[in-house]
């Protein structure tokens, strides 16, 4: 998904939320119709998160009706007079009206999830929604207020938005269609249809939030959505504010319509065209995470990547990569124990580096080994400069730290003065900037801001850059892992 894909899906979000229209068909069928690509896991996200804006509008749009509803309610109870108050029986409203939709939810959750991938579907339960709207305006008589809301009211309006869980059944126009039904005049159905979203809206986000998060890619996913959470916010509100407008004068035959021509187009796409439409392939998501010793195969990765339109690959910098969060992760060096699946990428050599200006030319393993310990703090006891030796090294879980001290100290505990980089970019920025300090990174870090020290005798310091995964990768990620290791 693209920013302008998830801002333009976040205005239709916005504007049909609370028209009597169904939100959820568009978002079902605008990716359809224009043949957008959008991975699955991140278009479940964004329905999760656009959602959340959408209850924010109504929220913010009732505040000081719900604020005054929650308020007496609370207080009701304090009592123990929970139907003292009006206000207080019409909260005890709301809840009855929201506990069939949410049985209801429950119970047809597997055959709501496959409507949602469904257009044909979609376009059967927009012209659901179609008759729903005409039969409320030629049936009601719309006599009634809101002040005379009664407990059959509530729960006519609670069975009519059950069935709105299905994608192409307006929340919004079914839920009126019930007050209606109910002889409710138009803007008192509207009102309390509005506000009896809220506990719903409410509990199937926060319900819907917590699968999220068990998401891969929520954190990769933020910065892509986020306008369009913000869009769906600000259009709904001003759609709350049209409809109650338009309600106090108009009937709904005009959203009646819409759907009806809304789901023919896309039943005429669906069997009138079928050999003029391109199925669009679906996209495949995949997580990567890579230890910062190997940061540069971020770039690599994409490169690689990019060979595949199918695929998209999230990937993210963590200091201990997880085989468990991830498709597969990239790291420097053998972990103690191996997971099912590894492939050598690379052969990194460990380098050790001074600052530009330092003298030092050559160094050998004792000495190396004595100044990682302590045993040599000034440079005029090793070359021709003079001032304090800085150590630098890494965290003692990097694997680079763990190697250097298995091959260099052989066992010699390291000094207690060493200073801790996070990963190579600290080390190149901390040894650049201190004439007197000595380190070390994998060589493919190397730069003109430091300076390689050869060792004497010369050694071999290398460590295997590995791919990890939990089970041998198949498809596009195998092509992926040996686009890899041809680089």
């Amino acid at each position: 998904m693209t920013i302008l894909q998830s801002i333009i899906l976040g205005i239709i979000q916005g504007f049909t939320e609370f028209l009597p229209i169904s939100s959820s068909a568009h978002l079902v069928l605008t990716p359809y119709l224009f043949g957008w690509n959008i991975a699955g896991e991140q278009d479940f996200i964004f329905g999760v998160l656009v959602q959340m804006g959408t209850l924010v509008a109504v929220i913010v749009y009732f505040w000081r009706e719900l604020a005054a509803i929650i308020s007496s309610f609370v207080k009701a109870l304090i009592k123990r007079q929970p139907f003292g108050e009006p206000q207080a029986r019409f909260g005890w409203l709301l809840i009855l009206a929201t506990i069939p939709a949410g049985i209801f939810g429950i119970l047809v959750k597997d055959s709501v999830e496959e409507a949602f991938s469904s257009p044909i579907a979609t376009a059967i339960f927009l012209l659901i929604t179609a008759g729903l709207l005409l039969i409320s305006e030629v049936v009601g008589k719309r006599s009634r207020e809101l002040t005379s809301v009664s407990w059959k009211d509530a729960l006519m309006m609670g069975l009519f938005q059950a069935i709105s869980v299905f994608p192409g059944v307006s929340r919004s126009g079914s839920t009126i269609t019930g007050g209606m039904l109910r002889n409710l005049d138009r803007p008192s159905a509207a009102r309390f249809s509005f506000l009896m979203s809220v506990p719903v809206m409410f509990a199937a986000g926060l319900l819907a939030t917590l699968d999220m998060f068990s998401s891969r890619i929520v954190s990769e996913s933020l910065p892509v959505l986020i306008p369009g959470i913000i869009a769906a916010g600000i259009v709904g509100y001003l759609s709350i504010h049209f409809l109650l407008r338009f309600l106090a004068r108009s009937p709904l035959y005009i959203f009646s319509a819409y759907c009806t021509i809304l789901a023919l187009v896309v039943l005429f796409f669906a069997y009138g065209v079928p050999e003029q439409r391109t199925v669009s392939p679906q996209v495949e998501v995949y997580r990567v995470e890579i230890a910062p010793e190997v940061a540069y195969f971020e770039e690599e990765i994409k490169t690689c990547t990019s060979r595949f339109p199918e695929v998209t690959v999230f990937t993210d910098i963590k200091a201990l990569p997880s085989i468990e969060a991830s498709d597969f992760t990239v790291v420097l060096g053998e972990p103690a124990t191996l997971p099912p699946f590894a492939a050598q990428l690379r052969v990194e050599e460990v380098s050790v580096i001074v600052h530009p200006n330092n003298g030092i030319k050559q160094i050998s393993i004792e000495d190396l080994r004595l100044l990682y310990t302590g045993s040599l703090e000034n440079w005029d006891q090793l070359s021709e400069d003079e001032g304090h030796i800085s150590v630098w090294t890494y965290p003692p879980e990097s694997p680079a730290s763990s190697y250097f001290e298995q091959a260099v100290l052989s066992g010699s505990p390291l000094t207690g003065y060493a200073y801790l980089a996070p990963n190579p970019e600290a080390m190149i920025e901390a040894v650049s900037e201190d004439p007197g300090s000595i380190g070390f990174l994998p060589a493919s870090w190397m730069d003109e801001h430091i300076r390689k020290v050869d060792l004497e005798p010369e050694s071999n310091l290398r460590l295997p850059v590995l791919a990890l995964a939990q089970e041998e990768p198949e498809g596009f990620l195998r092509e992926i892992v040996a686009c890899l290791q041809e680089d």
